[in-house]
């Protein structure tokens, strides 16, 4: 657990140890190899619910699934395509199954194959690098084996406490560490071209950053960390390095002087004309206080 570190806050407000969930993605090995490297190291049960689609259940954390990131397959897609649209009986079982085995083996060349874990108590989230490091050793590929893979790694942390305050100091602590996260991170060309890690429109991060700005929200237990490079196969990469970035923002998040002072000076650089030369100048800034914050 050396490399994972904690956050400020450790426990739920009802005094349980908070829980993380992880979604790796990758390509390579058949998703039922896949569910075995799962079902021996955690010791559950796998379950096939169809070729794409499988379950390790019975483990002491709860289920893992193993999917091909296509829900039109996960869900049988053209049996109910062919039923909605009339057509029930136009193709026997046999057929509609090797065309859905077509489709699926010609997206597995694009699309990823994805390992999602139950949430994991935070003293033991290091088994997503032992699940990692397992698919890896059976050839699991990631973001960088080929300039069409658009891969992710997402972490889904418990939010300690649900109230508006809270979310609100999140959500502004992201949005001031931004800038130095994407240059760390450095995400691969195609993940660039990707609308999955658009950042936010500058108008609604100044929205958020007014000190008067108070959000309204609905209760949900976890917040969801896109991270957009699964770097899987690369030995020097591990999943305790984008966890320790999240960290960071719960670090800020619980630093209220801090927090308010960091909002209150990138909100006036965003006033500025010259904002856009000035973005050098905050990740130097906050780069400073990350430096600091450990």
């Amino acid at each position: 657990m050396t490399d994972f570190l904690y956050p400020p806050t450790v426990r739920c407000a009802n005094g349980e140890m908070r829980r993380v969930g992880f979604e790796l993605e990758y390509s390579g090995p058949r998703l039922d190899v896949c569910a075995r490297i799962v079902a021996d190291i955690t010791g559950g049960s796998i379950e096939e619910v169809n070729p794409w689609y499988f379950t390790v259940g019975g483990t002491q954390w709860g289920d893992f699934s193993l999917t091909l990131d296509y829900q039109f397959l996960i869900r049988s897609g053209l049996k109910e395509w062919l039923h909605d649209a009339g057509f029930d009986g136009a193709m026997e079982q046999d057929e509609i199954e090797a065309l859905e085995y077509f489709i699926g083996s010609f997206s597995a060349s694009l699309v990823p194959y994805e390992l999602t874990t139950p949430p994991l108590p935070l003293d033991e989230m290091d088994l997503i690098e032992t699940l990692k490091n397992a698919l890896r050793d059976a050839g699991a590929l990631g973001t960088a084996a080929n300039p069409l893979y658009v891969f992710g790694f997402h972490i889904n942390p418990e939010i300690p406490r649900t109230d508006v305050q809270t979310v609100l100091a999140y959500l502004r602590a992201y949005l001031l560490l931004y800038d130095l996260l994407a240059e760390e991170i450095r995400p691969v060309f195609t993940r660039r071209l990707s609308f999955y890690i658009d950042p936010f429109p500058s108008d609604y991060v100044r929205h958020v950053l007014h000190p008067a700005y108070r959000e309204k929200i609905n209760p949900r237990p976890t917040f969801h960390f896109r991270m957009p490079n699964s770097r899987v196969d690369e030995p020097a990469w591990h999943t305790s390095d984008p966890w320790n970035s999240w960290v960071l923002v719960e670090r800020l998040a619980n630093d209220a002087e801090t927090l308010l002072s960091l909002s209150y000076e990138r909100y006036r650089m965003m006033r500025s004309l010259f904002y856009r030369f000035k973005k050098k100048h905050w990740i130097k800034r906050i780069r400073r206080w990350a430096e600091t914050s450990a």
